[in-house]
């Protein structure tokens, strides 16, 4: 996951859209009627806290007072009740750490990777089984197993024969429930890269630091961190007001096809829309200290993804007698200009995580150690104007690799084919294009740039241009270039979580009461984003108090998806005292009034 990243409301009012002086595209695409357009402004208001009735050493909360406007406001600190109540004190048991090691070291020992070819493959028992389905039957022993508390006391539920529902119903089963997901699934560990391994993928190897192994950083530390939470707390004899959601898909690898989808569907057909109060999946930025300050960056929102695919059809014939320009050389002069031209430059919207992220910046940072472009860029009225420089800005300063694409839409051609003999003109000839889309804009947007984008080509070369099955440009004799969707339907930009509310305090007393360590660091939480997408595109209607964040300080996982990947064990031991903050507070608040 990179750091830093956006957002966008489903159903609501669109985010107003830079101009430029790239024409208006025309309506020729039958997708502008289909999908989605998304995005909302976002105010950040702060509401006053009162605490009171103290059971079980966690508080009774209840929001009160008017909400006003105000930026990167932070939720009050909740006070321990005793130091017996401190997760990082019952956490820091050396007894329970021996114990944790060999937990954590069992789930990585049993391997659980997706293929990308296991979408069709066959899971149930009999002829045609595929065994790579084995490892999450040994994981869901395992856990049995390890965790006897959780099997007995929830209900299981398995919305596809591999996925996990772990339902621990509270007494008040009417409040909305809290949903904690991961997945079990890892990427595969070629055989071509054994040997650049310091210790065998699924070993599971504990050198007194870190824990080795393939998923010890994504995402069995996740999921083994909620398990452990849960089943110390039925320890201690807990009993819940509110209920309690585990959910565990098995292919997140693979786009989560039959695993979260499945369980997105079990969950809405048993809560109903809205039914959630709020859902933690992985993702985010982590904890990172900057600015002076101990930032907790949770994504609220997701980039969009949609894959325009390029078709050049020309005659054929033997290659003694080209034409001037094959199918391929016209494809290639297409692939030079979308590369060459500036589609989608850097633009900001004040509903934007980047945005919120600045202003967490420009007013918690030490006001020493925060750039002063970002002090002049904020300054001033924030018209569209001022805040793409503001974009362009963060995009150079950022990088490639660490932010540019964070304030705006990508492009990669990622796919391309063409030809078939030697000495054979190409009939045809293809590329695939990816483009993850910025949070202000959409799919349909994105592909009639692109087909915007193409038009001079057609034009100058006198060839037909056919996008989504609507006739373009007719120019007749040369070819024909058409466009079309690879793979899956386009993705919308996911919606806006809010930053303010119960469900946002929440996640930020959890965060202070095991990162604010005596005094030593301060806290901010700030929103964040991702370039990439998580399962939580399967969550959208549960609730709008999406959460993507591993609870883990930057520089202390290493080498996720590929060789040596390891965890500080330090590091897990804080994320499940998170885990374990998150599941005590929001079972002690008595009203679904802010989620």
């Amino acid at each position: 996951m990179s750091s830093i990243e956006p957002i966008s409301e489903k159903a609501a009012a669109p985010i107003p859209l830079p101009t430029s002086s790239r024409p208006t595209p025309t309506t020729y695409t039958p997708l502008r009627r289909a999908l989605l357009i998304t995005g909302t402004l976002l105010l950040l208001p702060v509401a006053h806290h009162t605490f009171s009735n103290f059971t079980d050493n966690t508080p009774s909360i209840a929001l009160s007072g008017p909400a006003v406007s105000n930026a990167c406001v932070q939720a009050p600190a909740v006070p321990y009740i005793s130091d017996t109540a401190r997760s990082d004190f019952i956490f820091e048991n050396d007894t329970f750490k021996a114990k944790e090691v060999e937990r954590f070291l069992g789930a990585i020992r049993i391997p659980t990777q997706s293929y990308d070819d296991m979408t069709n493959a066959k899971f149930e028992e009999g002829e045609g089984y595929d065994v790579r389905f084995d490892g999450f039957k040994k994981l869901h022993a395992y856990l049995e197993e390890t965790y006897p508390l959780i099997y007995e006391k929830t209900t299981l539920a398995n919305p596809h024969r591999f996925n996990l529902v772990y339902t621990l119903r509270g007494s008040e089963p009417k409040l909305k429930p809290l949903v904690l997901t991961a997945h079990q699934d890892v990427v595969p560990a070629p055989d071509s890269t054994l040997d650049r391994w310091t210790y065998p993928p699924f070993k599971g190897v504990f050198d007194g630091e870190y824990i080795w192994g393939r998923g010890s950083s994504d995402c069995k530390n996740s999921l083994i961190a909620i398990m452990t939470a849960l089943e110390h707390r039925l320890e201690q004899g807990w009993k819940n007001r509110r209920t309690l959601v585990l959910a565990f898909g098995f292919d997140e690898e693979i786009g989560g096809p039959q695993g979260a989808s499945a369980i997105g569907k079990h969950l809405l057909d048993t809560y109903g829309p809205n039914g959630v109060a709020m859902l933690v999946d992985e993702g985010g930025s982590g904890v990172e200290e900057k600015y002076g300050k101990l930032w907790i960056l949770p994504g609220t929102a997701e980039k969009g993804n949609v894959s325009p695919a390029i078709l050049v059809e020309t005659e054929g014939g033997h290659s003694s007698t080209p034409s001037v320009h094959t199918g391929i050389g016209i494809l290639s002069r297409i692939v030079a200009s979308v590369e060459d031209a500036n589609l989608f430059p850097p633009t900001l919207h004040t509903s934007s995580p980047v945005y919120g992220y600045m202003n967490c910046v420009a007013t918690h940072g030490v006001p020493s150690l925060v750039p002063s472009w970002l002090k002049k860029g904020l300054q001033g009225k924030q018209t569209q104007k001022a805040l793409d420089k503001l974009a362009a800005a963060y995009a150079e300063v950022r990088g490639r690799m660490a932010g540019e694409f964070l304030v705006r839409t990508s492009k990669a051609v990622t796919l391309i084919s063409g030809g078939h003999k030697l000495n054979a003109l190409p009939e045809s000839a293809r590329a695939v294009f990816n483009s993850r889309i910025d949070f202000s804009q959409s799919p349909e947007t994105v592909l009639d740039i692109y087909t915007d984008s193409i038009l001079p080509t057609a034009e100058a070369y006198n060839f037909t241009l056919i996008s989504f099955n609507k006739t373009v440009l007719h120019e007749g004799s040369d070819g024909t270039i058409r466009i079309d969707i690879q793979g899956d339907d386009p993705l919308a930009p996911a919606p806006l979580t809010p930053v303010h509310g119960q469900a946002w305090d929440l996640f930020g007393w959890a965060s202070r009461r095991v990162f604010e360590k005596d005094g030593e660091d301060e806290v901010i939480v700030s929103p964040s984003a991702a370039t990439g997408n998580t399962d939580t595109k399967w969550y959208w209607d549960l609730t709008k108090n999406i959460y993507r964040f591993v609870p883990r300080r930057i520089g202390t996982s290493f080498a996720a998806h590929t060789v040596d990947e390891k965890i500080l064990f330090k590091t897990h031991l804080e994320g499940l005292a998170w885990y374990h903050e998150l599941i005590l507070l929001f079972d002690d608040i008595k009203t679904d009034e802010g989620f």
